[in-house]
Order: structure tokens, then sequence, then C-alpha cells
């Protein structure tokens, strides 16, 4: 999407365990959660990556607790005010069975994606995580399956 000249936010809400600076090679020194915690301004923390119009949101240093931050009047207006900034914005997040942040998460979203992990992930699981994202009311619009 990135690539082709849409304006794409890549938010790390993993606060427990981030990835995605690891991912992009990227400090996590400042993030969501420094802005979360009003100590950053977005514009302080953003990472622009050099892969067409991508920018990226990482985490930030971990917090005591997350689920805290993620359920704040502070993310639902960030995500407010973010929303007219970018085309798409994409927000990566603990599974959904074991991260009550991620079911906030998937209440605020327009949609959300289940990452399935090939060969791995037991259909019993895939259903929980279905019933849990509708009890929520969280769109579920599809689901990758990677080869992990």
């Amino acid at each position: 999407m990135a690539q082709q000249d849409e304006k794409v936010l890549l938010i790390d809400a993993s606060l427990r365990d981030p990835v995605l600076h690891k991912l992009f090679k990227i400090s996590n020194q400042n993030g969501l959660a420094d802005i979360l915690t009003r100590k950053k301004s977005f514009q302080e923390v953003i990472y622009q990556t050099n892969i067409g119009k991508l920018d990226i949101l990482t985490s930030g240093v971990s917090f005591s607790n997350p689920a805290e931050l993620i359920e704040s009047d502070s993310m639902a207006n960030l995500l407010d005010e973010i929303s007219s900034l970018y085309s798409f914005i994409l927000i990566d997040s603990p599974s959904v069975l074991k991260s009550t942040e991620t079911r906030v998460l998937a209440n605020q979203a327009d949609g959300v994606i289940l990452i399935i992990n090939h060969r791995k992930t037991k259909r019993a699981k895939i259903v929980e995580s279905r019933k849990i994202l509708e009890l929520v009311n969280a769109k579920l619009v599809g689901a990758i399956i990677n080869r992990r």
C-alpha cells in the first residue's frame, strides 16, 4: 500500500514485547507509550521510512501496565487525531487470546485481520479468537496465514 502512493502508518502496540523496531532496525527509545503518557508528541516519535509512504510508530520503552495505556482516552484521541493524516493505519498487537489491550484496540479499529501461523495455530484457538472478537464488537475482515 505504501509503495502504491498510499500514506500508511504502522503502529507497534505490543507494549510488552515489541518487535517492529527490530524488523525495521530503528530505535525504540521513544514511541507509542511516550505519546500516551504525554512525554512526547506524535511528531517527535514518528519514523519515516524509505519504503514508499510508510511511517512507523514504535512502541517505546515498555510500560508496567500496557492495558491501562491502550484503554486510555489518550489512545482513542491519538487515533482520531492521526486518522486524517493517513490512508491506512495498521496496528500490530499481541494475540487477542493473551492480551486485553488487543481486545480494546480491536473494538476501536475499522477492521481486524487475524494472523494465523500455518500448522502451528490450532483450529480451536482460531475459533476462540473469533468469538472474543465478536464479543468486543470487532469487525473481523479476514485472516493472513503465514509460514513462520
